[in-house]
């Protein structure tokens, strides 16, 4: 939607949610206990930020609730430059989005990715089902 458009969208909370000793940016656009299923919105990864697929708050005027999130490491979440590659791995993202989710108070939402390895995250959550 452009900012010409007559629809509003509703207005944004942003957080953080702990995830161990690190912290979790967040941003959720609408109200997520809306009729509508919420969309987390996941971005590609390690190494990019919610910012390249910020425009989809604006389904939020649907009556969707839109999270974004930045992954640790990146944005506006804590950022860990001394970690080696090793520690990156796909379990410590699924565990992330799940610390998400369960702080968020959000059972099963729509998960949108802009990557194959985050869409792959969100299909492999073990502790949840994703609607993907």
């Amino acid at each position: 939607m452009s900012e010409s458009s007559s629809v509003s969208v509703p207005a944004a909370v942003e957080g953080f949610a702990p995830f161990g000793e690190w912290k979790t940016w967040y941003r959720v656009t609408g109200d997520l206990a809306g009729p509508k299923t919420p969309l987390i919105v996941l971005h590609g990864g390690p190494g990019c930020t919610h910012d390249y697929v910020d425009s989809f708050k604006d389904l939020a005027a649907t009556g969707r609730a839109v999270i974004h999130y930045d992954q640790i490491g990146n944005g506006h979440s804590t950022h860990l430059p001394e970690k080696g590659g090793d520690f990156w791995t796909p379990a410590l993202f699924m565990a992330e989005l799940d610390n998400l989710i369960d702080h968020l108070a959000c059972a099963a939402p729509i998960a949108c990715s802009a990557s194959p390895g985050a869409a792959c995250s969100a299909r492999n959550s073990r502790s949840r089902s994703l609607k993907a």
